[in-house]
């Protein structure tokens, strides 16, 4: 038996698991820093410590590093602000070059080292012209911008959130406090 706990980094987003430290315990709804393949990332706790089967989990598992500091918390609703004034800015900037796509989202690491801009385009898009990634990155040094390209279900949950009137628990959005 493998002691976990389920963190997720968007409101309906997946959840993972990851190895708590030793004594600790994190009831759902705590915000915890944990390492991840992305790096050091801030999420939200969704299942609280517990035991599960070996064979149910994907062995070995990135620990929980702590729970969330104050700083931790103003770091991460710092991203989630930038996050936004990146996604406006390179909305602006993909029409202003008349580029045939549509930037759907923008992830923000939780250092601030990279920015992550998802887009959809019918063909292909010759991204040199939009410049947005960066400038994003231009106040921030050692800062990697890039751009991925999202497929329509993603890109469906991307707008439904954008542009709905009347939002709900389903949101696909950063977890934000």
């Amino acid at each position: 038996m493998a002691m976990i706990v389920g963190v997720r980094f968007r409101e309906s987003g997946k959840t993972y698991y990851f190895a708590p430290a030793k004594d600790a315990v994190h009831a759902p709804g705590d915000l915890v820093v944990v390492e991840t393949s992305r790096g050091v990332e801030c999420g939200e706790v969704t299942i609280g410590n517990r035991e599960v089967e070996d064979k149910t989990i994907v062995s070995p598992l990135k620990p929980v590093l702590r729970k969330a500091l104050p700083e931790d918390i103003r770091r991460h609703k710092a991203n989630c602000e930038k996050e936004k004034e990146a996604l406006r800015v390179c909305q602006q900037k993909a029409a202003a070059h008349e580029l045939d796509m549509k930037v759907v989202d923008v992830e923000c690491s939780f250092d601030g080292s990279k920015i992550l801009f998802y887009f959809t385009a019918e063909g292909r898009v010759d991204l040199r012209a939009l410049n947005c990634a960066r400038s994003a990155c231009a106040t921030r040094p050692k800062c990697l911008a890039v751009s991925a390209s999202a497929g329509s279900r993603f890109a469906a949950r991307a707008f439904c959130r954008i542009f709905s009137r009347f939002p709900s628990k389903w949101q696909s959005r950063r977890v934000c406090p």
